[in-house]
């Protein structure tokens, strides 16, 4: 049975994540099983990449709720990812658990 982590638990990965100004990106792998495949704060749905080429074939979790992280978890997040949103998309038939 997997471990699905309250929100409040999720500051922990921050912790894990490299430092972009010294870690070989590529080599670095984070993984949603950890949370299981089901969660109650979290919805998942399938959709597209955020930045071009916009593929198909992505699995997306979304939070039921606002996670609170501090100021510098935010930096290391933004580090890791830049510019990573586009406008929102037509669901094209797709529906979001809710």
């Amino acid at each position: 049975m997997p471990v699905v982590l309250p929100p409040k638990d999720i500051t922990w990965t921050f912790g894990r994540l490299p430092d972009v100004m010294t870690a070989d990106l590529l080599s670095v792998n984070v993984s949603i099983a950890e949370f299981g495949t089901t969660s109650p704060w979290a919805y998942k749905y399938s959709g597209s990449l955020t930045t071009p080429p916009c593929n198909e074939g992505v699995t997306w979790w979304v939070a039921t709720k606002i996670l609170p992280i501090s100021v510098d978890q935010l930096i290391s997040l933004r580090a890791l990812t830049g510019y990573n949103s586009r406008p929102t998309q037509p669901r094209n038939g797709r529906s979001v658990p809710g």
